[in-house]
C-alpha cells in the first residue's frame, strides 16, 4: 500500500541570507487566527475530493490509502505514518443527507438518531524534519471504534514526575504514531488508522505550541476547514468503502 512520494527540492539559500531573513522572523504573517482554517489530515479513499480530477482539492500524486493534508496537499507514507500530539477533542453531529454541521449535542438528545457522529481531534503534527503543523483528524462511522480505543489509551496514561509519583499527563503531553492499515469485510475494503504510543513530548517548544493551540481552541478562536468532502465512512452502497451501518470487527 505504500507509495514513495518524491519531495520537491527547496532552492538553496546562503547562510548569510538565512540569518538576514530570520532577523525579520514572522514579520507580516501574524494573521488573526479567526481568519484562518485548520486543515484536516485524512487517509485518502476513492471518494476523496483530493482524488477527483474535477475538484479544486485534487492532488495528482495522491493514491488511495495515503495520508494527506487537505489544505497544504502534503502526502505522507501510510506505513511510516505521522507523529501526532492531540490537544483537544470535540464531538459534532451532521445531517445524514447533506453533512452540514448543525450543532453540538449531549447524548440525551433524541435527535441523535437522525445524525452522523464525528469525533474531531485537534492536533499538532511533527514532521520528519522536526517542523510542526496544526490539523484536525476526524473519525466517523466505523472510525469511531478507533477513536474509542484511542480515548481509552489516552485515559490510561501515567507519567512519573520528579518526585517519583505517577500522574496523568495533559492530553497534549503525549505523542502518538498514526499509520494507515487495510481493513475489509464482505462489503468491501478501505483504509483505517492504527494508533500507537510514542512517548511523552520531549521538546519544550512543541509542548508550548500545543498548549497555546489548545488555549486558542478553548477561546473559540480556531475553526476547522469548511469543506464538503464526504467522509470515507459514509460512502454510498456499492463503493469499496464502508457505509455508516457497517459492523466491522477490530
Amino acid at each position: 500500500m505504500s507509495t514513495e512520494v518524491a519531495k520537491k527540492k527547496e532552492t538553496a539559500v546562503s547562510t548569510n541570507l538565512l540569518d538576514q531573513m530570520m532577523s525579520d522572523e514572522g514579520a507580516g504573517v501574524d494573521f488573526n487566527v479567526n481568519d484562518m482554517e485548520v486543515p484536516f489530515v485524512r487517509l485518502a479513499h476513492p471518494m476523496s475530493g483530493a482524488m477527483q480530477k474535477a475538484k479544486p482539492e485534487f492532488i495528482k500524486e495522491l493514491r488511495a490509502g495515503e495520508i494527506y493534508n487537505t489544505i497544504t496537499k502534503q502526502i505522507w507514507d501510510p506505513e511510516k505514518g505521522i507523529t501526532v500530539i492531540p490537544v483537544h477533542q470535540e464531538t459534532i453531529y451532521t445531517h445524514k443527507a447533506d453533512e452540514k454541521i448543525i450543532g453540538r449535542f449531549t447524548m440525551a438528545d433524541t435527535e441523535l438518531a437522525t445524525l452522523l457522529k464525528s469525533d474531531n481531534f485537534y492536533c499538532v503534527i511533527i514532521d520528519d524534519d522536526g517542523s510542526t503543523q496544526k490539523a484536525v483528524i476526524d473519525f466517523r462511522s466505523t472510525g469511531l471504534k478507533v477513536s474509542r480505543r484511542w480515548k481509552t489509551q489516552i485515559s490510561m496514561q501515567k507519567v512519573q514526575d520528579s518526585k517519583g509519583n505517577y500522574r496523568t499527563p495533559p492530553l497534549y503531553g503525549v505523542m502518538w504514531n498514526f499509520t494507515g492499515v487495510d481493513e475489509a469485510n464482505d462489503r468491501g475494503s478501505w483504509s483505517s488508522w492504527s494508533i500507537s504510543k510514542l512517548g511523552v513530548v520531549d521538546r519544550a517548544d512543541v509542548f508550548a505550541e500545543a498548549k497555546k493551540f489548545r488555549e486558542q481552541i478553548m477561546k473559540g478562536e480556531v475553526k476547522p476547514q469548511q469543506e464538503d468532502e464526504p467522509a470515507q465512512d459514509s460512502a454510498p452502497a456499492g463503493s469499496n468503502t464502508p457505509s455508516q451501518d457497517d459492523d466491522i470487527p477490530f
